[in-house]
């Protein structure tokens, strides 16, 4: 019977990976596209959804999620990134 190799592949151990292999840049890419901004940006749109009107008026908080619209474009790179690491590791 033949059995298969199973990899075990998360951000993490990718992320440990490139910190000890000191690949600086590429590690603080994917850290902070692929970990810290989907928290930040989900944060924000919380933050903006349930704020109270003094504290955040209409202008700021229409202009602000305008804002994190274009920018959660962005979150598309984890998909790239994590692809390229399934080709680059095969």
């Amino acid at each position: 019977m033949y059995r298969f190799n199973v990899v075990n592949f998360s951000m993490l151990d990718a992320l440990e990976k490139l910190y000890v292999s000191k690949t600086w840049p590429l590690f603080a890419l994917i850290l902070i596209f692929s970990v810290l901004w989907p928290y930040l940006k989900i944060f924000l749109i919380f933050y903006c959804w349930v704020s109270p009107p003094g504290c955040l008026g209409s202008k700021h908080r229409g202009s602000t999620l305008i804002s994190l619209d274009m920018l959660g474009k962005t979150s598309l790179v984890d998909i790239y990134v994590i692809l390229m690491f399934v080709i680059a590791f095969k």
